[in-house]
């Protein structure tokens, strides 16, 4: 309908991942997986590591979970 369009999800079950990606969502965001980088990212910052490590172990974790 609209070819153009980029689509990002939101999901609660990573095992609805493919499915999403059949029906051509572009991006997609898993609840719980988030919330628990997001909080990873403030205790990481919190002991003093820099913010391209973050940044870095945050891409790694969310891929190695969602297969990027």
């Amino acid at each position: 309908m609209a070819p153009d369009c980029h689509i990002i999800v939101r999901t609660q079950y990573t095992t609805q991942f493919d499915e999403f990606k059949r029906m051509g969502a572009d991006e997609i965001v898993q609840e719980d997986l988030e919330a628990s980088l997001a909080i990873a990212g403030k205790l990481l910052h919190f002991l003093g590591q820099p913010e391209d490590e973050i940044k870095w172990h945050l891409e790694e974790l969310r891929c190695g979970e969602l297969k990027c």
